[in-house]
């Protein structure tokens, strides 16, 4: 389970703990106090501890629409090392922008709803994803209903 999939689950308490474990069975996430507080582990390769570190959620993440786009934007954790920032559309991961971004938009988008989520990328792996309400978004014209120059229908 990754840590953003246990910071999701709704059978934990809102005061506990959750820990999650790699393949080795290392500790790589301890949460505690649901995204208030939490820890990320980085092992080498030899499964030495490197580095434990406090992490914090991403915080005032919200999406604008405009016609036939979307814009994520989010304030960026004040505890722990990001490198970068994945982000979501309707759950599918689309990208990963750098850790200077705090705002991203989503073009090309059609006439529907959509939702969208941003995860901070720590040392010690992905963490708490975060997804906005739903937005609607008018998608751009194609065009068409018009009468083109030399349209056998056109007035003279």
């Amino acid at each position: 389970m990754s840590l953003a999939q246990c910071l999701r689950t709704d059978d934990v308490p809102t005061v506990g703990v959750c820990r999650n474990r790699d393949k080795n069975n290392r500790l790589t996430h301890l949460y505690i106090n649901r995204a208030s507080t939490y820890y990320g582990y980085k092992y080498d390769k030899n499964g030495n501890l490197l580095k434990v570190e406090q992490l914090s959620p991403i915080t005032n993440v919200t999406a604008t629409a405009a016609t036939g786009s979307a814009t994520l934007r989010w304030t960026a954790p004040t505890k722990g090392t990001v490198s970068g920032y994945k982000l979501y559309k309707n759950g599918a991961y689309v990208t990963t922008v750098s850790s200077s971004s705090t705002n991203y938009t989503f073009g090309s988008l059609t006439t529907g709803s959509y939702t969208y989520s941003v995860s901070a990328v720590f040392d010690s792996g992905e963490g708490q994803k975060v997804t906005t309400s739903a937005i609607q978004v008018t998608g751009t014209s194609t065009g068409g209903g018009g009468i083109t120059p030399g349209d056998p229908g056109a007035a003279s």
